[in-house]
């Protein structure tokens, strides 16, 4: 478990280290580093109080835990948001930097992992709509769907 632990602590701690290295450098922009810098640490932190709801069965610390994880994740997806129209607001970005630029890698990071975020959450919306409406079916004796 510690090994699984170390690996997400290095995939999370990504945007955090993208947006810190290049904070300077998207004068177009500079809400775009700190986006990634934030995200970085709010998945941290659900990733640590995560670990904490497992670890510990005291349903104090569950409860806790758990409001804090309900307040990250709203954080987030409203984070989320905010991120997705300074980074799409920019679409295409200038590189160059005698101009107002973004940092090339930092933009092209954080596009890449905001359109993955909200592809994935597409995804699970839909595969949840067909799980509800799959939920509501039976079968009879002779195996035919019943609605």
């Amino acid at each position: 478990m510690l090994r699984n632990a170390h690996r997400k602590f290095m995939e999370v701690s990504e945007p955090t280290g993208m947006g810190a290295k290049h904070l300077d450098q998207c004068p177009i922009q500079p809400n775009i580093p700190m986006y990634l810098i934030v995200m970085g640490v709010i998945i941290l932190l659900a990733l640590l109080l995560t670990y904490t709801r497992t670890m510990f069965e005291n349903p104090l610390v569950f409860a806790v835990a758990t409001g804090c994880m309900v307040f990250l994740h709203f954080h987030n997806f409203c984070w989320l948001i905010a991120g997705s129209v300074w980074i799409y607001s920019l679409y295409p970005p200038n590189y160059n930097p005698e101009n107002l630029y973004c940092h090339k890698t930092t933009y092209q990071f954080a596009f890449g992992m905001t359109t993955a975020v909200w592809a994935t959450m597409g995804f699970m919306i839909i595969i949840g709509y067909c799980f509800e409406s799959l939920h509501g079916c039976s079968y009879d004796d002779d195996n035919t769907i019943k609605i």
